[in-house]
């Protein structure tokens, strides 16, 4: 059985895909096996994975039709023989020893997930996300621990929500039924993550900045917003608010509205007035916006005053249409 399993989801990743492989294929924990699901892709991305699997015998490639990143990372747990598992994106890449050193934490401390730090980076810049720094690290976080520690600072930021720095323990995630939900246009890394948290026994985390996670040359994520990922991301409060403990209500409160606030923003920037109002009166987010915590937390929250001026304004727009009822699906 292999150390490790990688997962490498690929959907058109031409331009940076033998960068990522040649980080895996060189890494200093030789014992993995490397899954590479091609979901689809229309330029020559299958062309470099079939490439580099006839030159390396622990690469597995699998070709299905397009059908979204989590069914392809889904695809790939399903195929995956290791004691471990991780999902990389095919336009990112890590350090040489990332794995060796996730593996050996893990067994040190008897943790099902190692969580390691990494760096966003584009065509000009490397900048260090350092979340992590202000956890303890190298140190077993038990389970009557990790609602506070873990899930409480997925929605503080703290803890990056993406799995792609994370190793899980495979059994855990098999005998639990952990799957992506491919309903789910995009964020879906965060119910995953909360679903691993609820089951897992114990969690190590490693402020070493191991992973390169890409973003776009502005710094954000390179995807694009629409009234269907709008509606996608009140669906995932819908689910998550379910799965959460009462005692990180306050953080989890403020996240919806502020991922709301951001998503909005930036949908509406160029639309008018009459669709943001329209969106506006959805019952989804009458419930986000009745959070208990969430003016107290935007009033109280460390950011440029503009910004909260702005903040209060959309949460004032949100809350005079709450009479209205206009579902978008």
């Amino acid at each position: 059985m292999p150390l490790i399993s990688v997962v490498i989801t690929v959907y058109n990743k031409e331009p940076f895909l033998k960068k990522c492989l040649d980080s895996v294929i060189n890494q200093t924990l030789t014992d993995i096996e490397i899954i590479c699901v091609d979901d689809g892709s229309t330029d020559n991305s299958l062309e470099i994975l079939h490439q580099f699997s006839s030159k390396d015998k622990r690469i597995n490639v699998i070709s299905q039709e397009n059908s979204g990143q989590s069914a392809a990372r889904n695809k790939g747990l399903f195929e995956a023989n290791g004691e471990y598992v991780i999902f990389i994106d095919a336009d990112d890449y890590a350090e040489l020893n990332m794995l060796e050193n996730m593996y050996n934490a893990a067994k040190e401390f008897g943790a099902d997930t190692v969580i390691c730090g990494f760096n966003q980076f584009n065509d000009k810049e490397i900048i260090p996300h350092t979340g992590l720094d202000s956890l303890l690290e190298k140190t077993p976080i038990s389970k009557q621990d990790i609602d506070e520690i873990i899930v409480k600072n997925l929605f503080t930021l703290k803890v990056a929500a993406g799995v792609h720095n994370r190793i899980f323990l495979r059994e855990m995630l098999i005998n639990n039924n952990i799957l992506f939900d491919t309903t789910l246009l995009f964020m879906e890394d965060y119910l995953y993550n909360v679903d691993v948290c609820n089951v897992s026994n114990c969690q190590v985390i490693l402020h070493d900045k191991y992973y390169y996670y890409r973003t776009a040359s502005d710094g954000t994520v390179s995807t694009g917003i629409s009234i269907q990922k709008l509606n996608s991301f009140l669906d995932l409060y819908t689910i998550l608010k379910t799965k959460i403990s009462c005692n990180i209500s306050k953080e989890f409160d403020f996240w919806a509205f502020f991922c709301l606030y951001i998503l909005t923003c930036s949908y509406f920037s160029n639309a008018n007035k009459n669709d943001f109002l329209s969106f506006c009166r959805c019952e989804k987010i009458r419930q986000i916006v009745k959070g208990k915590h969430v003016l107290s937390t935007v009033i109280a929250n460390k950011t440029t005053f503009k910004q909260k001026l702005s903040m209060i304004f959309y949460y004032i727009a949100f809350r005079c249409n709450k009479l209205f009822n206009l579902k978008l699906h």
